[in-house]
C-alpha cells in the first residue's frame, strides 16, 4: 500500500492503460454504445459551459478562452471517472500495438464509440438549443464558433485535430496516476484547458456546435442566426461533414495514434522482448 503522495511508475501507468484498452476493445456493442452516448453527452454539457462563458462579452479575449478551457474539464472528468467511452483515446491504441487487441476489433469499437458520442452530443445540442434560444449572446457565441470552424482549410482542420486530441489523450494518460476524482481533475486540467483555450478542434465537440447552428438556421434565434449566416453561407451539413468533421476526425485519430505509439515505444515495447 502506498500513501497518497506516491506516484505510479510510468511503466505501471502504461500497463494499466493497456489492460483498460483490452477490456474496452472486448466490451459488447450495446455496452460500448451506451457508454459512448454518455461520453458524448458529457462533452455536449461541457460545450454548454463553454458557450455560457463565451457569452460574457465584457471579458478580455484571453481570459474568456482560458475560462472556457477550465470549464471544459467538467465534461472530461465524468468520462474518466465513470469509465464512459470517448472516441480516439490512447488505451485501445496501446492494446493494439501490444498485440492484445486485434486491429479489426479496435476499429469496430471506435466506430461504435463514434456513433454513440455523436448521438450524445447532438441530443445535448437539441436540449441546449431550447434553453439558449432566448439568450442572444449565448446563441451568437455558438453560431460564431460554427462560422469559424466552417471556414477552416482541410489540412488546417487535420492539424488542429491532431494537436487537440494529443492533449486530450495526455489528460487521459495522466489521470492513471491519480487515485481520487479530485486528483484526476487536477491531472486533466492543464492539457484539457490548453486544448480548448488555444482553439484546437475535437470532432465530438464540433458535432454539438454544428448541430446547434443547424437548429438555429432552421428555427432561428431571434436575429442571431441571420447575422452569422452572412459570414457562413455554406453551413449545411454536407459542407460541415466534408470541410470540418472529416478532417478533424482524421486528425483526432492521428493524435490518439501518435500518443499511443509514443507511450508504447517508451514504456511497453520492452515487455515484449
Amino acid at each position: 500500500m502506498t500513501d497518497a503522495t506516491d506516484h505510479l511508475a510510468p511503466a505501471l501507468i502504461a500497463w494499466q492503460a493497456e489492460h483498460d484498452g483490452i477490456a474496452r476493445a472486448n466490451l459488447g456493442a450495446f455496452t460500448t454504445l451506451g457508454r459512448a452516448i454518455l461520453a458524448g453527452a458529457y462533452f455536449g454539457l461541457a460545450m454548454v459551459l463553454v458557450t455560457i462563458v463565451a457569452s460574457f462579452g465584457d471579458m478580455p479575449f484571453g481570459v474568456t478562452r482560458l475560462l472556457q478551457g477550465v470549464v471544459f474539464v467538467a465534461g472530461v472528468i465524468p468520462i474518466i471517472v465513470a469509465k464512459a467511452e470517448l472516441f480516439a483515446t490512447p488505451e485501445t491504441i496501446v492494446a493494439c500495438l501490444s498485440g492484445q487487441a486485434p486491429a479489426g476489433k479496435v476499429l469496430a469499437h471506435e466506430a461504435i464509440v463514434y456513433v454513440g458520442n455523436a448521438l450524445g452530443a447532438v441530443v445535448v445540442a437539441v436540449a441546449a438549443f431550447g434553453g439558449i434560444q432566448g439568450r442572444p449572446l449565448a446563441a451568437w457565441a455558438v453560431l460564431t464558433a460554427a462560422a469559424d470552424k466552417g471556414s477552416l482549410g482541410f489540412v488546417q482542420a487535420i492539424a488542429l485535430g491532431v494537436v487537440c486530441n494529443s492533449l486530450i489523450c495526455l489528460a487521459f494518460w495522466l489521470c492513471y496516476d491519480a487515485q481520487s476524482a479530485a486528483g484526476k481533475a487536477l491531472a486533466a486540467l492543464f492539457p484539457v484547458a490548453a486544448a480548448v483555450a488555444i482553439g484546437f478542434e475535437h470532432s465530438i465537440a464540433n458535432l454539438f456546435t454544428f448541430a446547434f447552428a443547424f437548429l438555429a438556421q432552421v428555427f432561428g434565434t431571434g436575429g442571431a442566426a441571420g447575422a452569422v449566416s452572412v459570414h457562413m453561407p455554406a453551413s449545411s451539413w454536407p459542407h460541415f461533414l466534408l470541410s470540418n468533421l472529416a478532417p478533424v476526425t482524421l486528425g483526432n485519430l492521428l493524435g490518439a495514434s501518435l500518443v499511443g505509439l509514443a507511450f508504447w515505444l517508451t514504456y511497453c515495447r520492452r515487455w515484449k522482448r
